[in-house]
């Protein structure tokens, strides 16, 4: 397997303190109203990126980590260990 750096697409949680600045700077859509978070690096089952570049486009983040071999890609954790998000907190 072929390795390269992966741009990937963010998931977007709605929340109802969420705001439109994720949206509104950095381009991060959802169908509902108030983005509250962005997750740039997840593999959760709530949610998981799809890879957008390269030979692995269109394929979802942890499909390509069963491909690669978890020891590949993150080591020794069980899980995949980050979860790297932006949060717009607008409102209490």
């Amino acid at each position: 397997m072929k390795f390269y750096p992966l741009k990937l697409k963010p998931v977007t949680k709605y929340i109802i303190w969420g705001g439109n600045y994720l949206e509104k700077n950095f381009g991060y859509s959802t169908e509902d109203d108030n983005i509250a978070e962005a997750w740039l690096t997840t593999c959760r089952p709530d949610g998981v990126n799809i890879i957008v570049n390269g030979d692995a486009e269109g394929v979802l983040l942890d499909e390509y980590i069963k491909k690669a071999g978890k020891e590949n890609v993150y080591g020794d954790f069980e899980d995949f260990p980050l979860l790297i998000k932006f949060i717009d907190a607008n409102d209490k």
